[in-house]
This record gives C-alpha cells, structure tokens and sequence, in this order.
C-alpha cells in the first residue's frame, strides 16, 4: 500500500452516501450529488469550509452493506424513451389538446428548467434568482421560438418546429442524463 493510500485511510471520513445527482455543467466539470444521513456525517464534514477540495473513493455496496464488485454493477432500469422523429411536430404530445397545452406542461417540468439553465447558461443567470424558474423557462421559450405569448404556438407552424426542435434537444439531453446515472 503506497503511502498517499495509508494516508488517506488514516485522515479520510468514512459514511454511507446514496447517490442522488450526476450532471455535466457547461464548463465541463461534473456535479456529483449525494446524500448523507445526518446520523452518518462526520461531525468535521460540517466544519470544513465551503469549497474545501476532497479527495475521493467511492465502492458500491449491496444491501448488506457488501462491495460490489465493479463488473458485476448493472445501471438501472431507465424508462424507454421513444426516438425523436423530426417530420412529427406532434410527437410525445396527445394531439386532441391545442399545442400550447403540451408548452405550458413542459415548462412546468422541473427536469425542463434544468436543461434550458445548462443550454442558455447566460440568459438563465442574467435573469437571477429572484425570478422562478417557471418564469425564466417561459421568457427563454418566447424568445427562442420569436412569439410573446404562448397561446400562438396553436397557429403559428415556424414557433411549434422551434419549440419541438427545442423539445427533442431535451429528450436528448435527458436520455445522456438518465444513462449517467
């Protein structure tokens, strides 16, 4: 065992952590989020500054708190998500409901707010954090698809290509999300 590995068993801290984030930020760095039950945090942990630098050994375990061994990790099971088909402005949408119905639900979706925060990084921001996140969603669709208000994505083809173009950006981006995990 090198002397870097004793050290860090000797100075590390150790807990049960469970996964619960994993994101590509625009510049490239990963945001890796887990959760700790405050049972399990080493009371130091709450002590150290923010932005403190770790370093960090992460093992799988299984339910009786064994490693798992690396090969034998399977992903979870990750719902089907049906290939975009860019003739169908339609798609992932029921067609019966005008298509400012299927807008006003996907802005809605907090998953949708993440997106555009990674995709339109600047505008996201410039708009603060004083404004919800819903609304920055609506004013960065407005602007991305040229209309004012929603309601003339049921009349107006060149907004709902944008927006559909916008929306198979998402499923893809999701997919890459959901795979990471």
């Amino acid at each position: 065992m090198s002397d870097i590995a004793k050290a860090a068993i000797e100075n590390g801290y150790k807990f049960e952590c469970k996964k619960d984030g994993l994101r590509q930020n625009q510049d490239g760095t990963i945001k890796f989020t887990v959760n700790i039950h405050a049972d399990d945090a080493p009371l130091q942990l709450y002590k150290d500054a923010m932005g403190q630098r770790y370093m960090a050994v992460i093992v799988a375990i299984d339910d009786n708190e064994e490693p798992l061994n690396r090969n034998e990790v399977t992903k979870p099971a990750i719902p089907h998500l049906p290939e975009s088909n860019p003739s169908r402005l339609s798609e992932g949408r029921d067609t019966d409901k005008p298509f400012s119905t299927h807008v006003v639900m996907t802005c809605k979706n907090p998953l949708f707010h993440d997106f555009l925060a990674v995709e339109f990084k600047k505008d996201w921001d410039f708009m603060g954090s004083e404004i919800e996140d819903e609304e920055k969603t609506v004013a960065i669709i407005r602007h991305q698809c040229g209309i004012k208000s929603r309601s003339e994505f049921n009349d107006n083809h060149e907004a709902q290509e944008k927006f559909s173009q916008l929306k198979r950006q998402f499923d893809t981006w999701l997919r890459y999300e959901r795979e990471a995990i």
